[in-house]
């Protein structure tokens, strides 16, 4: 019988330090709303890339001098324009989430001191 009340004695502590922690990401909505952006715009632009890569290969024909050099390069360059996007909010979400937790960090330390 004690295992189980201790179980839920941590269970609600657990929950009372999540509402805690709700109360200083919520100060933080905006940003937080931005990292979101970026992580499904980040996501879905290094999914483009082998859709691409697909359709390069669809470019080619089998046979001696059936490639379609032109469409082959058309995809490899929008090839490179997704995979950079995809790392440029890749990068920018490192940076935000660590801007994020550092403001985060700053105001519990205050509020504790």
């Amino acid at each position: 019988m004690t295992d189980m009340g201790e179980r839920k004695k941590r269970e609600r502590i657990n929950w009372n330090t999540l509402k805690k922690l709700g109360h200083y990401l919520a100060a933080e909505r905006w940003y937080l709303l931005a990292a979101v952006c970026l992580a499904v715009a980040g996501n879905l632009l290094a999914l483009a890339g082998p859709m691409l890569s697909g359709y390069a290969v669809d470019a080619i024909s089998p046979g001696p001098g059936r490639v379609d050099f032109n469409q082959v390069f058309y995809y490899a360059k929008w090839m490179i324009v997704c995979y950079g996007a995809a790392f440029v909010c890749s990068y920018s979400l490192a940076a935000l989430m660590i801007h994020v937790s550092q403001r985060i960090v700053r105001r519990m330390r205050r509020d504790v001191f």
